[in-house]
């Protein structure tokens, strides 16, 4: 009788222990949890733990500045800038050292919609009535608000 009491305990023991470890069907079928965010790596706002873009992404902006006021001693009258082949604005002010900020005076700005690295060109007219043409390439940074561009040499 010993020996039958035995039994059943082991059979019992092999038939209750997976069923202790095995997972319950409503926890494998459960899908993970959505975390929204911006899941563009070159955004301001950039959330490496994002599973579903939710739109907030958000991208820097390049002001485009003249630090000289001439061109091998030719006044610089006026500079104009297009991106990507659009006409965005002239540069009518000159900072030696750099813009203060993104949205100085005189400077032309330009806020990235998405991460795409745009062209940009500038024609120069001086005062002698000659042009000069200047061209470039920037991308947006994830690390800094306000790009500074220098488009004069």
């Amino acid at each position: 009788m010993k020996n039958i009491v035995s039994y059943i305990q082991r059979i019992a023991l092999m038939l209750i222990i997976p069923l202790v470890f095995c997972a319950c069907p409503s926890e494998i079928d459960d899908p993970k949890e959505e975390i929204k965010g911006c899941m563009d790596r070159n955004s301001l706002e950039y959330n490496a733990a994002a599973t579903v873009d939710d739109g907030s992404c958000r991208y820097s902006k390049v002001t485009f500045y003249a630090r000289y006021s001439a061109f091998n001693n030719i006044p610089i009258m006026r500079i104009d800038l297009s991106v990507d082949g659009e006409t965005i604005g002239s540069i009518q002010t000159t900072y030696p050292n750099g813009p203060g900020n993104c949205s100085a005076v005189g400077t032309v700005l330009y806020e990235f919609q998405n991460s795409k690295t745009v062209d940009w060109n500038t024609i120069v007219y001086l005062a002698s009535g000659a042009v000069v043409y200047g061209s470039g390439t920037v991308s947006p940074s994830r690390y800094s608000e306000c790009i500074k561009i220098n488009v004069t040499q």
